[in-house]
């Protein structure tokens, strides 16, 4: 009853459809399994899409990280940032970086946390895109290709506050340093586990 006056007052000034299953949102597909408590999110047609709008639905090479990795200088009494000076790419490689930045942002932020800092870097390398800011984008489509489509599982709790943070020194572009946190709602026990994307 309070479902059938909630629609209708809703049909009254907007274009509405119900879904009583709760299958999908926004391209969000939601698998419930009431017996355990969870929730389960997924994008794996969205995800397939935005490769094929790039090509990249084969991986042109293996790739288990989202970003390139920057080797540590173990035993250096001084680290010294490393610029990039490989050649612009001007317009057309900048509207490149910013459509996978596009595409791929909503994906993260809705199930697939794994790729939201190597989309941060590309989107801070957008102004002035480079050779090396192109690589560095293939490298991120490859991970997406290659890695399973996530699933970010939502899970019933008593529901403690878990912190993460970590910081990087001189790990981004013109010798900038990174620092960030993960804050997440989670079971109340000695290592409450990330209720985060989930990959095989």
């Amino acid at each position: 009853e309070d479902l059938d006056h909630l629609v209708s007052l809703l049909k009254r000034y907007y274009d509405v459809s119900v879904d009583l299953d709760g299958k999908e949102f926004v391209k969000i597909e939601l698998d419930w399994d009431y017996n355990k408590g969870e929730v389960h999110l997924s994008m794996e047609p969205y995800l397939r899409k935005a490769l094929r709008q790039f090509d990249n639905l084969v991986p042109k090479k293996r790739r288990d990280s989202p970003y390139p990795h920057i080797e540590p200088k173990y035993g250096a009494k001084e680290q010294f940032a490393e610029y990039d000076t490989s050649p612009a790419v001007g317009k057309e490689g900048q509207k490149h970086i910013q459509k996978v930045n596009g595409k791929f942002l909503w994906y993260g932020r809705a199930v697939d946390p794994t790729a939201l800092v190597p989309l941060s870097a590309l989107a801070s390398q957008q102004s002035k895109p480079t050779e090396n800011t192109m690589d560095k984008s293939q490298h991120f489509l490859d991970y997406m290709a290659t890695q399973e489509p996530a699933v970010l599982t939502y899970r019933k709790s008593d529901m403690i506050l878990a912190v993460h943070s970590d910081a990087g020194y001189l790990n981004e572009e013109d010798a900038r340093s990174r620092a960030g946190g993960h804050h997440f709602l989670s079971e109340n026990v000695p290592l409450p586990p990330n209720n985060g994307a989930i990959h095989n």
